[in-house]
């Protein structure tokens, strides 16, 4: 956004999202597998709990990046429970979510 008072731009504040992680069962491979709750269509994995949010930032970004380019809504985050794990955007997305909304 842009401050009146003197013109520059101000990124805007982080924008998280929360995710649940979950570790599927040992018969099959025993990854984990992260989904968001305000993206359904957003379900990454890993082999570990830290690799698979990780593949979440990126799989966050890409289901906004997506959203914008289909001209679909971008919902607001929910509230973080307990048991589930915080992403954060990347900044610039963030600002690119930011513009498109208040277009």
């Amino acid at each position: 956004m842009l401050s009146p008072a003197c013109g520059h731009w101000k990124p805007p504040d982080a924008i998280i999202y929360s995710a649940i992680c979950v570790r599927r069962s040992a018969d099959t491979d025993g990854r984990f597998v992260v989904r968001f709750v305000d993206f359904p269509e957003a379900i990454t994995q890993g082999e570990s709990i830290e690799q698979a949010l990780n593949e979440a930032a990126d799989c966050l970004e890409e289901a906004i990046a997506n959203r914008i380019a289909m001209g679909l809504p971008i919902p607001d985050a929910s509230s973080v429970k307990k048991g589930q794990h915080v992403v954060t955007l990347p900044v610039q997305i963030a600002a690119k979510a930011a513009l498109y909304l208040a277009i």
